[in-house]
């Protein structure tokens, strides 16, 4: 590491306020466990409101009521605590900083006006889906208006692939 900096895994989705947040603090808790919380940071971030759109209404889940009734059981079933989580939209300085930068569907890739590449191409090698770590490009989609055995999937998918496959990513950043 250089200047003894920790490098940055930097999870990005929509809002910052569900995907990326779980998978903010899922990764945190796994790095913890096998004592690289000294050596590498996590952080999330979303692409509302860092360029051509406003940010999400609310920084956090919970404020969304319905949204929340929807998706606190699987959560809790999953032990992932993200009610004190602030949604940040990304910067060019944090993306730049970043060792990697893992998204979870095309729409934060590529598709949305913006979308990670189009703000920062010059990174795009540092840019990757989650799923790629499992040996997929299978898309983990924004739980936008989904009931909730759709919300349980997606914060599976999260929760399974980071503790399946942790080491890949850390070794990505080492």
């Amino acid at each position: 590491m250089e200047n003894g900096d920790k490098k940055i895994i930097l999870f990005v989705c929509k809002g910052n306020i569900h995907r990326s947040a779980i998978a903010e603090q899922v990764f945190k808790k796994i790095l913890k466990e096998n004592q690289l919380d000294d050596k590498i940071e996590v952080i999330s971030r979303g692409i509302q409101g860092s360029v051509y759109s406003k940010p999400t209404l609310f920084k956090n889940i919970t404020q969304y009521d319905k949204v929340w009734e929807t998706v606190e059981p699987s959560l809790k079933e999953f032990n992932i605590d993200i009610t004190k989580h602030k949604a940040k939209s990304i910067t060019k300085e944090i993306a730049d900083k970043a060792s990697i930068i893992i998204t979870f569907d095309k729409v934060i890739f590529s598709d949305h006006e913006d979308a990670l590449i189009r703000q920062f191409s010059h990174l795009q090698s540092k840019i990757h889906f989650l799923s790629e770590f499992e040996g997929s490009k299978e898309e983990i989609s924004d739980c936008e208006g989904m009931n909730l055995e759709q919300h349980r999937k997606i914060t599976k998918k999260i929760f399974d692939i980071l503790n399946q496959h942790w080491e890949k990513i850390v070794e990505y950043v080492t």
